[in-house]
């Protein structure tokens, strides 16, 4: 009877790196398409300031979008020391990207300038919602 020989040791290293090789870019692949890619991150900055007229609080804002892909305004959330929370929405402002933009909201309550406030921006973008790092809301009045 013939006798049967194994692979031989490099042989058999080859078709193991080979398929290492190939998983690794199978999970490289999936994870780029799931995460978006590297190109498609967004950078979103944003500052913003309050000013008390009477019993109304306007809130001048501004945007800037250094990403690759146009953002859509959602809303501005204001959270104060004292815990209180309020959420005022932005309706139909598209920043494309590259651009900036400045605008004004009224809060839907008042701000007291006597306590500090930090300022979230919700965006959209691709199809995903995001916010940005919170701010300092300087409030004077």
């Amino acid at each position: 009877m013939r006798e049967r020989r194994a692979l031989s040791p490099l042989v058999a290293t080859g078709i193991l790196i080979s398929i290492a090789v190939v998983g690794g870019l199978v999970l490289y692949n999936y994870f780029y398409k799931t995460m978006g890619g590297v190109s498609n991150v967004n950078t979103v900055a944003f500052t913003a300031k309050a000013v008390v007229v009477g019993t109304n609080s306007i809130i001048h804002y501004q945007v800037w979008n250094t990403g690759s892909k146009d953002v859509t305004l959602i809303s501005i959330e204001v959270y104060s020391s004292n815990g209180s929370v309020a959420n005022i929405s932005i309706q139909g402002v598209t920043v494309p990207a590259g651009e900036s933009y400045s605008g004004n909201v009224v809060a839907n309550s008042p701000l007291d300038p006597t306590l500090e406030y930090i300022a979230i921006l919700n965006y959209g973008v691709g199809g995903s919602k995001a916010s940005t790092d919170p701010v300092k809301l300087s409030v004077s009045g």
